[in-house]
């Protein structure tokens, strides 16, 4: 599983300000606008830092802008000066106020470095990406390529905007010509619970899904496999942080995509008293803690390293940390 190059932080701004794109704001000379004011952009209201100005453009001017006047948001006409000086009239004392020319500009997220950096984060080949420049429900829904979840491998698509397209959106996913399933990512809300996805298609919020890890981002594929494959209706919660499974003896953390099968018996006797104390609270444990649960009582060869305990493992320093002296725990974001 790739990561996305960015911090969690940074992408789920992104998406929410691409969800919000779609809004219309009145521009210059009468042209319908969509995008994200200045005033919203650069007053506050949205964190724009500059790793955000790179992801973003500017698509034209708006005709108004919008200032707090008695506590509500009032909009006001913008003036132009002969000067070239561009502001406003303040509603409470009309005098004359400059105002920055970035605030008054109409913004959007670029669509292509955004989806190509979905499409990374998930997998999808360059092959399966020739539909980037294909915008469907005017710009609201783009079919990103098929993808690898665990073990089904399916179609998946990016949709913004979902409470205001809903009835767009199960109105195009109805059509027979598409495939018969796949998995729809929303830049923002799920599907209400109440409305039932069309066909075998399902639909996941893409933030809810997003793990962590340092300044990267990783994606829970695990929780949007069981969302694919489980039956209309039915909820998901996503992928605890770790999993241990006593009977396959497998452990999956979240943010390592592939799970660990553990073979030998005191192998897995360590990883399960691991496991067993994360549960309670206890992230970190001494390495004599660890071996003494690994080996019953009255074994006359006992390791005292956890390097021998694992020698036959290729894969135990990728699930487990050590991130001090004799110091061990589970490896997670």
């Amino acid at each position: 599983m790739s990561r996305a190059p960015i911090p969690t932080p940074l992408l789920l701004e992104l998406l929410a300000l691409f969800d919000r794109a779609q809004q219309s704001i009145a521009g210059a000379e009468n042209v319908r606008l969509q995008g994200i004011p200045g005033w919203e952009l650069f007053r506050g209201e949205v964190l724009c830092n500059p790793l955000l100005e790179p992801w973003i453009e500017r698509v034209g001017d708006a005709s108004f802008y919008v200032v707090d006047a008695d506590r509500e948001a009032v909009p006001v006409e913008i003036e132009y000066d002969d000067d070239g000086t561009i502001g406003y009239r303040c509603p409470d004392t009309f005098r004359y106020i400059p105002l920055p020319e970035r605030e008054m500009g109409v913004y959007s997220v670029k669509p292509q470095p955004l989806l190509t950096l979905i499409a990374d984060l998930l997998d999808i080949a360059q092959a399966n990406r020739r539909h980037f420049d294909m915008a469907h429900l005017d710009g609201a829904l783009w079919h990103l390529g098929s993808a690898r979840l665990g073990q089904v491998r399916t179609n998946i698509w990016l949709a913004r905007d979902v409470d205001g397209r809903l009835p767009d959106l199960l109105r195009f996913f109805s059509d027979r010509t598409l495939p018969d399933d796949g998995l729809v990512l929303t830049c923002g809300n799920p599907l209400p619970e109440i409305v039932t996805p069309p066909r075998t298609y399902r639909f996941a919020s893409l933030p809810a899904a997003l793990i962590p890890t340092g300044d990267k981002t990783d994606v829970d594929t695990h929780w949007l496999e069981r969302i694919l494959t489980a039956p209309a209706g039915v909820g998901t919660e996503p992928s605890p942080p770790v999993h241990y499974d006593i009977h396959t003896q497998t452990l999956t953390i979240r943010g390592i995509p592939k799970p660990w099968q553990i073979h030998g018996e005191r192998q897995a006797r360590a990883v399960r008293y691991i496991y067993e104390q994360w549960l309670k609270g206890r992230s970190m444990l001494d390495a004599a803690e660890i071996l003494n649960a690994a080996y019953p009582p009255s074994a006359h060869s006992r390791s005292r390293k956890m390097q021998s305990l694992f020698s036959g493992s290729t894969q135990w320093r990728t699930y487990i940390a050590n991130p001090e002296r004799g110091k061990y725990g589970f490896n997670t974001p």
